[in-house]
């Protein structure tokens, strides 16, 4: 039986996505967390079909809208399956909890949440859509809701 190595994998928070003309170049800002487990390369065969379901998971419909990872694309890019044996998380929520003392005085407090909420699409510089010969694709649109 061979031992797979423990490789720590992130969980993300999505800050905004950079979304290029082939899944390969397509990227994601974020932040993350951390998580533990076994991991072991993935095939070929399995590389490109991980790759779509990363992108599709993201954007659904996206890798059926541009052309497929070259061989050379796949070459230069490792996928990695991790099995999650271990992780952590903390959640804060709710009103401060201020001290007694502190609550009769006059100063604010509360909740401000941060909303995250996709922007309206630009386009790239260059190509046709630069030149505005091809509209947002279907799975940017249906992702932000616009027409």
């Amino acid at each position: 039986m061979v031992e797979l190595p423990t490789v720590s994998v992130a969980a993300t928070l999505v800050d905004g996505l950079i979304v290029a003309r082939s899944t390969f170049n397509s990227s994601i800002a974020y932040r993350s967390a951390v998580a533990f487990g076994p991991a072991r390369l993935l095939g070929d065969d399995e590389r490109a079909a991980a790759l779509d379901d990363l992108i599709d998971g993201i954007l659904p419909g996206r890798s059926s809208e541009v052309r497929p990872s070259s061989a050379a694309e796949l070459r230069r890019t490792a996928v990695v399956e991790v099995v999650i044996e271990e992780a952590s998380a903390k959640l804060s929520a709710g009103p401060p909890e201020d001290d007694p003392e502190d609550i009769a005085s006059a100063v604010w407090a509360g909740v401000v949440p941060l909303e995250v909420a996709w922007g309206e699409p630009i386009d790239a510089p260059d190509g046709a859509v630069g030149r505005g010969e091809v509209p947002v694709a279907d799975s940017v649109r249906r992702l932000g809701g616009w027409s």
